[in-house]
C-alpha cells in the first residue's frame, strides 16, 4: 500500500526512493486515482472522458480566450496558436 495512515490519518507515503513522513497526501494521479484510494476505504468514482484535442499553427488574429461552438471548445493561446476540442 503506498498510503500509511494511522489512527485513520495519513503518516507516511511509500516512494521509488522509500518510506517518506508526512501529515499531508496531495493525490494527483488522474485516473489512477480511484485504484490508489480504493485500500484505504475512500471510493471516488472517476468519470471516463473520450476526446480529441487539435492545435492550429498561429493564427494572425486574436479570438476569444474561450469560445464554445456545438460540440467544440476553442482556447487561444498566449503565443497565438489555437486549441480545438
Amino acid at each position: 500500500m503506498p498510503v500509511h495512515t494511522q489512527n485513520g490519518v495519513v503518516c507516511a507515503v511509500e516512494t521509488e526512493q522509500g518510506r517518506l513522513d508526512c501529515e499531508t497526501v496531495l493525490l494527483a494521479s488522474g485516473a489512477w486515482t480511484s485504484p490508489l484510494l480504493k485500500p484505504l476505504g475512500i471510493r471516488r468514482p472517476t468519470l471516463w472522458i473520450r476526446g480529441s484535442v487539435v492545435r492550429t499553427s498561429v493564427l494572425p488574429i486574436e479570438i476569444r480566450k474561450l469560445a464554445v461552438w456545438g460540440k467544440c471548445a476553442y482556447r487561444q493561446r498566449p503565443d497565438g496558436r489555437v486549441n480545438v476540442g
